[in-house]
């Protein structure tokens, strides 16, 4: 089944209808104080297994996917059976536009409807049914089709993220739609997953992305398929293949299956990255912000390239969406492609200051053998050890701090880090070594209030040295500690 031409609601106008409604608020769920039973990374976990897991174990509950534009789509688990609640403005439009494409309603009857329900409130498809004289089992068939597609859909996601709320959730907003929502019973649905799963996966690999951007090559030498022919036209390389399948009657899989087709004759191509950064820009200025987000991050992720202030300009733009681990990798693409020091310097720090953890740029700056003095390399090393230390890696910042130690000898904050390294990786004694040899240092130079700070934290790694009590509390008795050290004893070891 293929659409006709009667028109549809581009974006722009449907942005301008949609102006001034609330209709973000259909979308609110009272997720707060609850504890999610599953949860992770779709680029991990699989969505069928998602669903196996639910299935078997026989929870009812309510799980969320977010796809990595961070749109999100709640489905409802109960007796068995699923319902599928996405974005409520995505949903509606794909609804509006499903219905001029089958020659069930004018467009013109179909704005109206809207303009009726932005004035009256109320059910948005009531108001649509009024509008345009659509039946009830019109209404039905066209909403039951689109929604099975919005649940489909979901299986071709490879990057996002899921969590999934075993048991009543209360629906908020979300439960008046969740009652006109259509039910499908689990068990097929993983039977049709199943089904078309090699197929999905060929298209995918093919394709590599289901949000990725096509332009038009080539002109076709013969007559294309009729669907062919639609997504060879819709290819205008400023809507991702959801979207272009989300305008059609179609199932979202035949789109795919037909854009791949053409992929592979040349009569399509992937959307170059500079077009996709125009792209982003534009839709930043219309404060179309998930266009935006996924043509930066499909032309970043999938898109090879040497012009750094092309880079420079994509994480300016990721910036302004307030993406700043994605505007910090980019920076540091572009400092990897610098040949001028100074300059790679400037975008490496410019990577930090989007994002102080990326692990990359912190590497990168302390190998940096200029730009910096001491007390800032140092300072660097301690930023990278605690990363290395927070993803359970203490061997790689136990070896840098012993490397800076090795220029420090006498730095008190490196061996304090570098016995806390030790303590966390259970290497109690190689700690208190590290703490003893410094403490020798100090008594031998004579520097009593770095010595009694060393000399306490011995004492919270072994509390069962007697002979190092015993110096403390000779050292305490010969004056009062600066509020300077205080503050110093304070953030060691925790």
């Amino acid at each position: 089944m293929s659409n006709n031409q009667g028109g549809h609601l581009g974006n722009e106008e449907w942005n301008f209808l949609m102006k001034d409604t609330d209709s973000q608020n259909l979308d609110e769920l009272q997720e707060q104080g609850y504890q999610a039973t599953l949860n992770g990374d779709l680029s991990q976990v699989s969505l069928p297994d998602i669903f196996q897991t639910i299935s078997m174990s026989q929870m009812d509950g309510t799980l969320r996917v977010t796809s990595r534009q961070a749109e999100t789509t709640h489905l409802l688990f109960q007796d068995g059976v699923i319902k599928v609640l996405p974005p409520f403005e995505e949903w509606f439009q794909r609804f509006c536009n499903r219905l001029v494409a089958s020659g069930l309603a004018e467009l013109k009857l179909v704005r109206k409807g809207i303009l009726e329900w932005k004035k009256n409130g109320g059910d948005p498809l009531l108001s649509i049914c009024t509008a345009t004289g659509l039946s009830q089992e019109d209404e039905k068939s066209i909403r039951e089709a689109l929604d099975e597609d919005c649940l489909f859909e979901l299986f071709a996601l490879r990057a996002g993220s899921f969590a999934f709320y075993r048991g009543t959730l209360p629906l908020g907003s979300l439960a008046e739609r969740a009652e006109g929502a259509t039910p499908f019973p689990i068990d097929q649905c993983l039977l049709e997953v199943a089904r078309k799963s090699d197929e999905w996966d060929i298209i995918l690999d093919t394709l590599g992305d289901f949000d990725e951007f096509f332009s038009k090559a080539a002109e076709p030498e013969a007559d294309l398929p009729e669907l062919h022919h639609q997504v060879y036209e819709a290819c205008d390389g400023k809507k991702s293949l959801r979207e272009l399948a989300g305008s059609m009657l179609d199932t979202v899989f035949d789109v795919a299956k037909a854009a791949q087709e053409l992929y592979e004759r040349g009569l399509i191509e992937k959307t170059c990255l500079p077009d996709l950064v125009d792209l982003a820009e534009e839709a930043v200025e219309l404060g179309k912000l998930s266009l935006a987000r996924n043509a930066l991050q499909i032309g970043m992720s999938a898109r090879e390239t040497l012009d750094a202030s092309l880079l420079n300009h994509a994480a300016q733009l990721f910036i302004r969406l307030g993406a700043p681990k994605e505007a910090s990798a980019i920076y540091y693409r572009c400092a990897g492609l610098i040949d001028d020091k100074e300059q790679r310097l400037k975008f490496l720090k410019k990577a930090r200051k989007q994002d102080p953890r990326n692990l990359e740029v912190l590497q990168a700056l302390l190998e940096s053998p200029e730009g910096f003095d001491t007390d800032e390399k140092i300072e660097i090393a301690i930023a990278l050890v605690e990363e290395y230390m927070n993803r359970g890696e203490g061997e790689q910042a136990v070896e840098i701090l012993e490397n800076l130690r090795k220029r420090s000898p006498n730095n008190l904050n490196l061996s304090i880090q570098l016995a806390a390294a030790l303590h966390h990786m259970d290497r109690i004694e190689d700690a208190v070594a590290e703490l003893q040899e410094l403490a020798e240092t100090y008594r031998l130079s004579g520097d009593r209030e770095d010595l009694m700070i060393v000399l306490k934290q011995i004492l919270k790694l072994r509390p069962s040295l007697h002979k190092v009590r015993d110096e403390l509390r000779k050292l305490q008795g010969k004056g009062k500690w600066t509020l300077r050290r205080i503050m110093i004893a304070a953030t060691v070891l925790g």
